[in-house]
């Protein structure tokens, strides 16, 4: 039980140290290559930061799990896990929306 405490606190920060510098590398790099593929470097740090995120939300979810029902620990255990989802639903909405206008 103290090791989980332990661990905890420190999946949280480097969960949302991982989540902020993928936006950080997505508006700090700069555009590479020519053409259509141009900027395909951003999107790709920015994903691939961002699955490592997911890692540690998992991570954490499986750690949160062992809380005692209904304790804020538990709750916070679920704010990494529900960030990526929506991240991923905002995507597909992003792809749903681009093609639905598309002329």
């Amino acid at each position: 039980m103290r090791l989980r405490n332990n661990v905890f606190p420190f999946l949280m920060v480097a969960w949302l140290a991982v989540f902020c510098w993928s936006f950080w590398v997505f508006f700090d790099t700069a555009p590479a290559g020519d053409g259509f593929v141009r900027g395909m470097n951003r999107v790709f740090g920015f994903l691939g930061w961002q699955a490592a995120a997911t890692g540690l939300a998992i991570v954490i979810a499986m750690t949160g799990k062992r809380f005692e029902r209904g304790s804020g620990a538990r709750w916070l255990a679920r704010i990494p896990a529900a960030c990526a989802i929506l991240l991923v639903l905002a995507v597909i909405a992003a792809i749903i929306i681009a093609v639905a206008t598309a002329p």
